[in-house]
């Protein structure tokens, strides 16, 4: 049998029940508790001759690293998603138990299922398939980190701690589409201040909310000039306002304070430092506005014929029998991290941002599809350690 029927009989049998345990670990990002996870993931490991790290960022906050070392001295590359999933928001939004998987169709519900436990299965049955075989050189690695929801914190860790390789994938849904790089962000909190009151008494206070209407004229404006700013890969920038609050809860209240929020996308090129500037320099002549940018990720981009690359597009057709081309991804993710300590990373994973419902009720992925990126992944490796 060649090692590539081996590996997809592999994948069928192992793929679902690593996949149910871990949409069964509720590690949702705020607070984490990736251990929840992490648990079942470093049993799957073992059980298949894995040599597994468990590095506690902080408690109930592992990274798990898994490593296979090959025949003979050679490359390393690193398989790397993420452990946490985002809030499911209300229960009676989904169709039935947000980490009861539910299997239907040939799909696998439950939060996570996609974002990004489906990367992650595939990741770790590609990794423990050249455990059990035997790569005949370089060393091949599983970093399983926590944090990617809320600012990356797991894989910033493992970076600090030393983690190097020579190159990496990110495991997040792209189509199974190698994806090279992805736009950076910053959030823009801005207060428009008042004076509080009762709202019978308008003519006593400075109501704030009135006021948004030129501050979001002038946004807008700044909006359209980004806009039409364009990435041949990554797409286009943006600045989108996407919350407004005034913090009271009474209705008969005239606020003293109104925030809004905004996302700002950066593409490739832009600096976190320029963008800001840029917002300021806009709402530099209004009044009792505050402005707040909190950096988020940074813009990243790998050359498109990085040997990274071309392993995992040789990856995709040995899995699918399709060639492809390299793209970008709309989203943010790991990436920027590990590519800002010189390791090339590109993004490759089962599953769509919008068809397969991330971030929203009855999220799912395809059990086929989380098959076939086992196999991509295990045949990307081969391409690149043994190239």
């Amino acid at each position: 049998m060649s090692w590539i029927d081996e590996c997809r009989r592999f994948a069928t049998a192992e793929t679902l029940p690593l996949l149910e345990a871990l949409v069964a670990a509720p590690s949702i990002n705020p607070p984490g508790r990736e251990d929840l996870a992490a648990r079942p993931l470093a049993e799957f490991l073992r059980r298949h001759g894995v040599p597994i790290e468990w590095q506690e960022t902080e408690s109930g906050r592992p990274n798990i690293i898994g490593t296979v070392v090959g025949g003979s001295p050679g490359p390393s590359l690193a398989l790397c998603s993420h452990l946490d999933v985002v809030p499911p928001g209300s229960p009676e939004h989904w169709s039935s138990d947000p980490f009861t998987p539910r299997l239907e169709a040939g799909r696998l519900y439950g939060r996570g299922a996609c974002d990004a436990k489906g990367s992650l299965s595939a990741m770790a049955v590609a990794v423990a398939f050249w455990a059990r075989r035997g790569l005949e050189r370089g060393r091949l690695a599983l970093a399983a980190v926590c944090g990617e929801e809320r600012g990356g914190t797991g894989a910033k860790y493992l970076v600090a701690s030393g983690f190097r390789v020579e190159g990496a994938i990110i495991g997040e849904p792209t189509g199974m589409q190698v994806q090279v790089g992805h736009k950076g962000r910053i959030q823009v909190t801005i207060r428009v201040r008042g004076v509080g009151g009762h709202a019978s008494q308008p003519a006593a206070a400075v109501n704030p909310i009135p006021r948004l209407a030129q501050l979001l004229e002038q946004l807008q404006r700044l909006s359209e000039e980004i806009a039409r700013r364009q990435h041949p890969l990554v797409g286009t920038a943006s600045l989108t306002p996407t919350q407004v609050s005034s913090g009271d809860t009474n209705a008969a209240t005239i606020p003293s304070m109104v925030t809004l929020v905004l996302d700002r996308r950066l593409l490739p090129g832009e600096t976190h430092a320029a963008a800001t500037e840029e917002i300021r320099s806009a709402l530099a002549d209004l009044s009792d506005v505050e402005v707040d940018c909190y950096q988020g990720a940074l813009p990243y981009l790998l050359e498109e014929d990085h040997p990274v690359v071309r392993a995992c597009l040789a990856g995709i057709e040995s899995a699918t029998g399709t060639t492809s081309r390299p793209g970008g991804f709309p989203a943010t993710c790991d990436q920027y991290i590990l590519g800002g300590v010189g390791i090339p990373t590109a993004i490759l994973g089962p599953g769509d941002l919008v068809r397969n419902r991330l971030h929203a009720p009855d999220e799912f992925i395809e059990i086929t599809d989380v098959e076939t990126a086992a196999l991509a992944y295990a045949a990307t490796a081969r391409a690149y350690l043994e190239a």
